[in-house]
């Protein structure tokens, strides 16, 4: 219960963060769509359309990246977000504008390189792997027991083992909390980075 205790309590502070994430990133993307639009008022030939479709990108790569534990697509669609960037200052957008909208992608960076740490490492493998070997210890030796009468022995045995399997079940959600499809209602919503997809899919339509 010891090393059990230790592991949720070193997943449940990565958990909490992960819960953060999708928040700060819509975040960081709607401050940085937003601000290009009022942009695009003063200067009629800043295309809103690539930085639209890039933001758009960006979460697609986020969601596909969640599901290919090598891949870093969205980091190679934050980077070019630099294109727009260098336009705005051809353009003639003031340079401390676009130094915030520059704090904005590094924001995202640092969201996205939080996400990939989370999802890509495990708190204490070795601790992990003994709770494991002691849960099959437990219910193995349950299972070989005398226990009389039979229908209390089943009962035990069912109890503990439900508790277990469960821990263990809840261990490894609470160790990789994001899955592009939510396969369960544990797992961190993206809801709205979706949200923010569908905002700009109808703007643009």
């Amino acid at each position: 219960m010891f090393v059990l205790g230790l592991i949720v309590a070193g997943t449940l502070s990565d958990y909490k963060e992960a819960e953060r994430v999708p928040a700060e990133l819509t975040a960081a993307l709607t401050n940085i769509h937003d601000d290009a639009a009022a942009f695009k008022q003063a200067f009629p030939d800043l295309d809103l359309e690539r930085l639209e479709d890039n933001l758009v990108g960006i979460v697609g790569a986020f969601q596909h990246d969640l599901g290919d534990d090598r891949s870093t697509q969205a980091l190679d669609a934050i980077n070019e977000l630099n294109v727009s960037f260098l336009e705005f200052d051809r353009i003639g957008v003031p340079a401390t504008y676009t130094s915030r909208l520059r704090a904005e992608q590094g924001a995202l960076r640092r969201s996205v390189l939080r996400v990939y740490h989370v999802q890509r490492t495990e708190f204490l493998p070795s601790a992990y792997l003994l709770i494991q070997s002691i849960v099959a210890i437990i219910i193995t030796v349950l299972a070989f027991m005398e226990i009389e009468p039979t229908y209390e022995a089943v009962i035990i045995l069912g109890f503990i083992s439900f508790f277990f399997i469960s821990l263990l079940w809840l261990l490894r959600i609470m160790d990789r909390p994001f899955h592009v499809e939510e396969r369960t209602d544990d797992d961190v919503s993206l809801f709205l980075l979706r949200s923010f997809v569908d905002r700009l899919n109808g703007s643009a339509t």
